[in-house]
């Protein structure tokens, strides 16, 4: 494929996101967002796993769920069948900006008009829950496990909670004027509960209950 071809395909989906609320963080939480949908598969058909290089970056990453003895790369994991059936499935696009990056997701075959936490974590996705490792954090907490508010909250941290439809289906997008450090961002997380909008319950999602490993880029520096 031309350069001209990914830089015309990255740019819209640029603007798809910024259209459907990429501009706040978590903007897509709720029901699910058929044209983001549409077009993050799309751009994801044409390029396949990898990154477009140069100054903006799109890392795709697409798997089904699978129970821990059912998968031997652990790219995609449940832990709990019962909030997520095997089969299910998750998307996860990024894309490097000028002003900082985008991550969206996707989600197919999750229980029905329900709401999930998701975060993005440190470590890839492993046979048990806790192999993910902590929440990823731009400006890191010295306290683990972080519950700090001031390092705990979706400017922080990425934070891509949402609601499915009746046919199981979410999406979600979450915007930030910074970038990972290289190596330090491994795995999306679902939770079994979106944050909680109270201060007491800043950043608290309950359990993990699905993995993807995703194979999160940091920015090309000049």
């Amino acid at each position: 494929m031309s350069r001209s071809r990914k830089s015309a395909l990255t740019a819209a989906l640029a603007v798809t996101l910024a259209v459907t609320g990429a501009g706040t963080t978590a903007a897509a939480e709720g029901a699910g967002n058929p044209d983001l949908t549409r077009l993050v598969e799309a751009v994801g058909e044409v390029l396949g796993d990898g990154g477009l290089g140069g100054g903006d970056r799109l890392v795709w990453g697409g798997r089904t769920f699978l129970p821990p003895a059912g998968t031997a790369s652990r790219d995609a994991v449940v832990y709990d069948e019962g909030l997520v059936p095997s089969g299910a499935s998750a998307k996860v696009t990024q894309v490097n900006t000028r002003q900082g990056m985008e991550i969206a997701l996707s989600v197919r075959g999750f229980l029905g008009d329900r709401s999930y936490g998701a975060r993005v974590h440190t470590r890839p996705c492993g046979t048990q829950p806790g192999d993910s490792g902590p929440r990823y954090q731009d400006v890191q907490d010295p306290r683990t496990p972080s519950t700090d508010p001031r390092h705990a909250n979706p400017d922080n941290e990425v934070w891509l909670d949402f609601t499915t439809d009746g046919y199981g289906r979410g999406d979600a997008v979450s915007a930030h004027s910074w970038r990972f450090r290289p190596g330090g961002a491994r795995s999306v997380v679902i939770h079994e509960h979106p944050a909680g909008h109270d201060s007491a319950r800043t950043g608290d999602t309950g359990r993990r209950v699905a993995c993807v490993t995703v194979p999160f880029s940091p920015a090309e520096r000049g």
